[in-house]
């Protein structure tokens, strides 16, 4: 876990244009050898343009604790470029077959709000490899407990060069066709309650991921 929101640091420096590319429609991804679909809620569209593609793919790169799957940007009159979703699975992860119990039993999700020990210094780190510049990072990421679907983090990023920016997202594990599944939202500021928003959000696309028929 303690990697989870290590691509976050770069998403904050994000300065694309919002994209107006066509909402709706599905996604496809896989994940070991399992291939997946879901609909692309509203509000959202896969990148299209060149910019926002190599933006989503440095946020991927960025992370080296998990394989992102899938990613997915805010458009039209809402979008901003802090705004996204992503779906991951940890490396370790990725062709092991699991059940949703073994989520939901795992000792991160069963204790009172805890630390997701994330290193603000390797967060920094990660800015200054992808971007050249020096930053000072913040992070209050914690996890959250779980229902019958989803075990849940979230929290908060602030990163600081010359001028800060501040990220709120909201995440939820799960499995899907016997694969870890992490859907994590993301929105600019740090307002509890977009936390809260963020992780319902997260929680209802995970419920809309379907395997694939052979």
């Amino acid at each position: 876990m303690r990697g989870f929101g290590i691509g976050l640091a770069v998403a904050a420096l994000a300065v694309a244009a919002p994209a107006w590319a066509q909402q709706g429609g599905t996604a496809s991804f896989g994940i070991g050898g399992v291939n997946y679909t879901a609909p692309v809620p509203a509000g959202y569209c896969l990148p299209a343009s060149a910019a926002e593609v190599e933006r989503m793919r440095a946020i991927a790169v960025a992370d080296r604790e998990n394989m992102t799957a899938l990613s997915v940007i805010s458009c039209g009159s809402a979008a901003n470029p802090l705004s996204y979703f992503v779906v991951k699975t940890p490396y370790q992860a990725v062709e092991l077959p699991v059940t949703l119990r073994d989520v939901l039993d795992l000792p991160d999700f069963n204790a009172p709000e805890k630390d997701a020990q994330i290193d603000d210094q390797e967060m920094a780190d990660v800015v200054k490899r992808e971007t050249g510049m020096d930053a000072t990072v913040r992070t209050d990421i914690r996890l959250m407990g779980h229902d019958d679907v989803c075990g849940y983090m979230g929290g908060t990023v602030s990163v600081e060069i010359g001028q800060e920016r501040r990220v709120s997202l909201g995440g939820c594990m799960t499995v899907a066709g016997k694969r870890m599944v992490m859907v994590i939202f993301t929105a600019p500021g740090d307002d509890p309650a977009d936390i809260a928003r963020l992780k319902a959000k997260a929680r209802a696309f995970a419920l809309t991921i379907h395997v694939k028929p052979d």
